[in-house]
Parts: C-alpha cells; sequence; structure tokens
C-alpha cells in the first residue's frame, strides 16, 4: 500500500470543513486531522479532531509531529462588519498559520477566499450571482 498524505483541515466544525473530511475520508491515501477552536457539532467520521486555536504558538510544531502535508484552511470567521477580533482571526490568524506551515516544511496550502474580499456585499453592485454552491454540491 502506497504512502498516505497526511492532511490538516481548519475550520473543520463548519459546513464546508467537515463535508471534505468526510469526502477524503472516503478516499484511500488520505489520513485527516481537523483542527478548530470548537467541537463539530455533528460527529465527524474517520478523522483525528484537536481543539485548537490557528493561532497557538505551537501549532508548527504540531505540523512537523503529525508530518503535515497539506493545509486546507477554511478557519475563518464571516462576518460583513469589520470588528478588530475578526481581522485578528481571519488576518493575523491565517498569517501566523501559514507562517507555522513554512517553519514545518508543509507542502501544500488550499484556503477559502470570499467576495467579500472583492468588495461583494448586500450594498455594492456587482454581477456575481448570490448563489450557495455549498448547498448546490448536497
Amino acid at each position: 500500500m502506497g504512502e498516505r498524505t497526511n492532511i490538516m483541515i481548519t475550520g473543520v466544525s463548519s459546513y464546508l470543513g467537515g463535508r471534505i473530511a468526510d469526502k477524503l475520508n472516503q478516499l484511500s491515501g488520505y489520513n485527516v486531522i481537523g483542527l478548530d477552536g470548537e467541537k463539530p457539532r455533528d460527529e465527524v467520521e474517520g478523522p483525528d479532531f484537536i481543539q485548537a486555536d490557528i493561532r497557538n504558538p505551537l501549532l508548527a510544531e504540531l505540523l512537523k509531529t503529525e508530518n503535515i502535508g497539506v493545509v486546507c484552511h477554511l478557519g475563518f470567521i464571516e462576518s460583513e462588519h469589520p470588528s478588530e477580533s475578526t481581522f485578528d482571526f481571519n488576518v493575523m490568524g491565517t498569517m501566523k498559520l501559514f507562517g507555522a506551515c513554512a517553519e514545518a516544511g508543509v507542502q501544500r496550502i488550499l484556503f477559502k477566499s470570499h467576495t467579500w474580499v472583492y468588495g461583494a456585499s448586500q450594498t455594492t453592485r456587482l454581477s456575481w450571482r448570490k448563489t450557495n454552491h455549498y448547498a448546490a454540491a448536497g
């Protein structure tokens, strides 16, 4: 049997994080570790779960110890109203996570973005449709 890829999913307690963890667990060749500040509401079959914040200074050590090759970063606070705490978690937390990945030698990082990055909101006129693709994936 071939070597398994160790993948860490941040934000595994979210809908999308749980779905990705479930799908990866159905495939052979992946060992999934979920990381989130909150326990998942629904039991996610298969992945090991670590309750921790992405800003934890020991994250690089954890990534090294678990020999993580891929990080799927989905741990974000979604808010239309900027706040210092949201900025700290989303921006500074992501920077700390990426720094920990570099220090630990993580080979790949995948991360979720949002149209709000481009200024899309209820009050901004953009041509994008507001479709929930996660729900459509069923």
